[in-house]
């Protein structure tokens, strides 16, 4: 059985996710993937969206984006 905080988390993670990629991905399809093991839950969400450039992501500038900015 999964503890009732875990199962708040799982369900955040998979919202943010789900919300990420409507409005960023351009999306057609995504699939969820949930499993509990033994010890362990394997998550994975995926989609067939537009995806971003990593070394864009982690960039200086895109760093200095956010609130403060």
């Amino acid at each position: 059985m999964i503890p009732a905080q875990l199962k708040i988390v799982l369900f955040r993670i998979i919202q943010e996710a789900f919300t990420n990629i409507a409005k960023h991905s351009r999306a057609q399809t995504a699939n969820l993937y949930l499993k509990q093991r033994e010890n362990t839950i394997d998550l994975v969400i995926a989609d067939d969206g537009a995806g971003f450039d990593p070394e864009a992501a982690n960039s200086k500038q895109e760093l200095n984006k956010g609130l403060a900015s």
